[in-house]
């Protein structure tokens, strides 16, 4: 199968995260590709740079004044993987909170967000959101997405 033009990967990456299909052609060998490392390298940025008190999730319930990152928040197990998804663990590996970044922007993003009980757990929520880079160097939610492909 020949390689997805860069204009076209967009469809088939939706379909690819979608059903875990791996991408066409050349592009299967994702890890090398510049363009999922830097779709992985924006999800890294966005696990430390986004006030998860901007939307919300499940860390409501025990929001504390002065925390707004997954950091903050004891999600210290850290994780990316080849297909773009970045992924922010507690340490006793029972919650976890996955990003990926649908559209990266220097100043906007629409990022998917994963949020799920794991180790025996039956939650798990996804939404979509768009966020934007304030002043402070943070990332906040300023729109829920609707329904997002692949998300």
């Amino acid at each position: 199968m020949a390689l997805v033009p860069a204009g076209r990967l967009r469809p088939w990456l939706a379909l690819s995260v979608a059903f875990c299909l791996p991408l066409p052609g050349a592009a299967a060998d994702r890890s090398e590709h510049a363009w999922v490392r830097s779709q992985r390298a924006a999800a890294e940025a966005m696990i430390s740079k986004l006030d998860m008190t901007s939307f919300a999730n499940s860390i409501d319930p025990g929001r504390t004044a002065g925390k707004r990152t997954l950091a903050q928040y004891g999600f210290t197990e850290l994780s990316t993987f080849d297909d773009g998804w970045a992924y922010a663990k507690m340490a006793d590996g029972s919650w976890e909170f996955g990003i990926f970044v649908l559209t990266d922007g220097s100043r906007t993003k629409q990022l998917c967000i994963t949020d799920t009980a794991v180790g025996g757990g039956t939650y798990r929520a996804t939404i979509g959101i768009e966020a934007k880079l304030q002043p402070d160097g943070f990332w906040r939610s300023v729109r829920l997405l609707g329904p997002v492909v692949g998300c």
